[in-house]
């Protein structure tokens, strides 16, 4: 068989050559755009990952002294904020569920829990979004307004402290727990001349305190219910109670020099319904009639004309208040054990004051701790002022849960 003939293989004319450099570089021109491209693509996504949980999540909602209040921060703390209301409001609601209606007393509570669970509902309403972060906002501020002050003043509270106060948010009392099992000292009581009682047994208490277990239990559905759901750390949780117990005592150092003492009067008041009447209530108390009996006389009168209060001991301005600055004034300036001239503001009302006794007094706890509240109101507002900027922070507020 004969061979089959070669043919040598020819190679590319000047035409084709310029052909085949034409088509590998427009492939190399489109393989470089489509990398170009996917550069371009996956920078974009990837400036939006890291925009979205580096650049805006650190972004300043506020500034204390310069030092940021991150958006993340901010809004993990809304979120929690929201979850406890949405929870006080269920709390409500069941509360309603077991209120006797047809029980008049049952009805009274019923109706002040209803308008407090709409409250807390307009809270969380879609156009209160914004008022809603604001308060939260101001809270934040407030806590590391406290936070530095008590580091400047060398205020501090050990962690056991805030152990503890976590423990009884929950209702946990670690001594409580431990006095159920503490023993009792013998005792030995006497009875007659001759015969003696020994007591050896163990203390017992009618109501089991919550244990260790069942704290341990109800924190960690609260971190599962509460914490994680919201974003807010466990440390920041921690944080927030931390403050919580310096706040009282940095209300104390600021007001110290706070007066304890004040010059106050304790004021009977009469009203009635007439100037007449008025005139003689004010003739009867100055000609020596015991103000007492004559209190007792008003409030059971049948005809309705009248009534009388012991306001007990009251500082100068607490009267202008309740009453009038007429009335305010004559309990500090009539002489003790006299009756003031009639006093009315409109003419339907008028006021006999009766000074039983005026004298410079220790003000009563609650007195006191309203003016030292007001002092740090007015020291926060100073503050806010001079070292807080606030920023947009409406635009990244949450309006969930």
């Amino acid at each position: 068989m004969a061979k089959e003939q070669q043919h040598p293989q020819k190679a590319p004319n000047r035409k084709q050559l310029a052909t085949r450099k034409r088509d590998e570089k427009a492939q190399r021109i489109i393989t470089w755009i489509a990398i170009g491209v996917g550069v371009v693509i996956l920078s974009v996504l990837g400036y939006g990952v890291v925009s979205e949980l580096f650049i805006k999540a650190n972004a300043p909602v506020a500034r204390v002294d310069g030092e940021p209040i991150k958006t993340k921060d901010y809004q993990a703390r809304v979120r929690f904020e929201r979850l406890s209301t949405k929870n006080q409001i269920l709390q409500y609601e069941n509360y309603l569920t077991q209120y006797d209606m047809t029980d008049e007393f049952m009805q009274t509570l019923a109706t002040q829990l209803q308008q407090q669970k709409q409250q807390l509902e307009l809270q969380l309403a879609p156009g209160s979004v914004a008022i809603f972060g604001s308060s939260v906002l101001d809270k934040m501020v407030e806590e590391r307004l406290v936070s530095k002050e008590a580091a400047r003043l060398g205020i501090t509270v050990t962690q056991e402290e805030v152990d503890r106060q976590i423990e009884s948010l929950f209702g946990y009392d670690r001594d409580a727990v431990a006095a159920t099992t503490a023993p009792l000292t013998p005792t030995t009581t006497t009875v007659t001349n001759t015969t003696t009682v020994t007591n050896t047994a163990a203390v017992t208490n009618t109501e089991t305190p919550m244990t260790r277990a069942e704290f341990e239990t109800y924190y960690e559905q609260f971190k599962s219910v509460y914490l994680r759901p919201s974003g807010l750390s466990e440390e920041a949780f921690r944080q927030s109670v931390e403050i919580e117990l310096l706040r009282p005592k940095v209300v104390e150092a600021l007001t110290q020099d706070i007066e304890t003492k004040a010059n106050q009067a304790q004021v009977t008041v009469l009203v009635t319904g007439t100037l007449e009447a008025a005139l003689a209530l004010q003739e009867r108390l100055n000609a020596g009639e015991s103000v007492d009996a004559l209190v007792e006389e008003l409030n059971n009168s049948e005809t309705g004309g009248g009534w009388a209060a012991d306001l007990g001991w009251v500082q100068p301005g607490r009267l202008t208040t309740d009453f009038s600055a007429d009335v305010d004034t004559a309990a500090f300036e009539i002489p003790v054990g006299t009756a003031s001239d009639p006093i009315t503001r409109d003419e339907t009302e008028y006021y006999v004051v009766f000074v039983r006794a005026r004298e410079v007094r220790d003000l009563d706890e609650a007195t006191l701790s309203a003016a030292r509240e007001q002092r740090f109101s007015e020291w926060l507002a100073e503050q806010k002022q001079s070292r807080v900027e606030y920023l947009d922070y409406t635009k990244v507020t949450p309006d969930t849960p």
